[in-house]
């Protein structure tokens, strides 16, 4: 079960077609396939403790959006909190 959990996020490629002009073809490395049954659930999987990762500022989620806001006293005081809160509860593997 796990192998085909791995192979269904994993290697996966996506292209553009505009005006029947074709991009490149780029590696996709996040996100899951548009339009999968399975999406839905993972999402609600990642967002369901979003709001307790991000310890700084206010968090607002509706839907598939998100809005993280800051107040301070300045603009170098908000860009800092934000900064800070997104660094937090961001963590990278």
């Amino acid at each position: 079960m796990l192998k085909w959990f791995i192979s269904y996020l994993k290697d996966r490629k996506q292209f553009a077609v505009v005006n029947g002009c074709s991009s490149q073809t780029e590696h996709v490395t996040c996100g899951v396939p548009q339009g999968s049954l399975l999406g839905p659930r993972l999402f609600t999987y990642y967002i369901n403790d979003l709001s307790d990762s991000i310890p700084e500022g206010n968090l607002d989620l509706y839907a598939d959006d998100m809005t993280l806001h800051f107040i301070g006293n300045n603009a170098d005081e908000v860009v800092d909190g934000l900064n800070q809160a997104l660094s937090e509860g961001n963590p990278r593997p």
